[in-house]
Formats: C-alpha cells, sequence, structure tokens
C-alpha cells in the first residue's frame, strides 16, 4: 500500500547513548523527508516532512557509527486507487483526517 505521509515521531533512547540519534536522516520512499538533530535530554523528535510524501516504506540511515531508533510512529493516509483504462489513475483519501500506522519492524 502507499501512503502519504506528513510527519513522523521517532523515539530514541533514555538510558543511554543519546547522541546517536544526530545526523539520521529519514526518507518516506525515496525522498528526504528530514534530518533528526540532537537536543540534550530529548527523547522524543517529530520531522514535520516540506510536503506530503508518498511511499511504501519509511528509512532511518546515516553514513557513519551506530544508529538507535527505539520506535518510530508514522502520520499520515494510505491513498486508495482506482485505476480507469491505462491513462487514469485517481488517488483518494478515505476522509478528510491524518491518521497514524506504526512501523515496528525492529
Amino acid at each position: 500500500e502507499t501512503y502519504k505521509v506528513s510527519y513522523i515521531k521517532i523515539y530514541g533512547r533514555k538510558d543511554c547513548c543519546t547522541e546517536r540519534i544526530h545526523g539520521n536522516e529519514v526518507y518516506v520512499g525515496t525522498r528526504r523527508c528530514g534530518t533528526i538533530e540532537y537536543v540534550q535530554n530529548r527523547v522524543i523528535y517529530f520531522l514535520h516532512c516540506p510536503q506530503p510524501l508518498l511511499g511504501k516504506s519509511v528509512t532511518v540511515q546515516k553514513d557513519s557509527t551506530i544508529i538507535t531508533v527505539c520506535e518510530i510512529l508514522v502520520y499520515g493516509y494510505e491513498l486508495k486507487t482506482a485505476v480507469e483504462g491505462n491513462d487514469w489513475q485517481i488517488a483518494m483519501k478515505p476522509n478528510g483526517q491524518d491518521v497514524g500506522f506504526v512501523y515496528k519492524g525492529f
């Protein structure tokens, strides 16, 4: 399923190594939503994508060192697709409200 993602909420560790979250880049599909900037004593980070992004996956990555993420909540809505012939594709959201879905692939 494809989702239109508005923002992402990321939980880092509380007990140690909280600075490891700094510099992690977050992608929706292949498009970058943003980069996490470490703030001392913060555990929860919100990334508001510059514009809603379409994707089937969310990726958190960093070029070097260890990544420590405890939970990711992704907020957006599922796109329902209807195809008419080969030329038209209509994307509809079921309601006007954003809904959240959780990725638990750790």
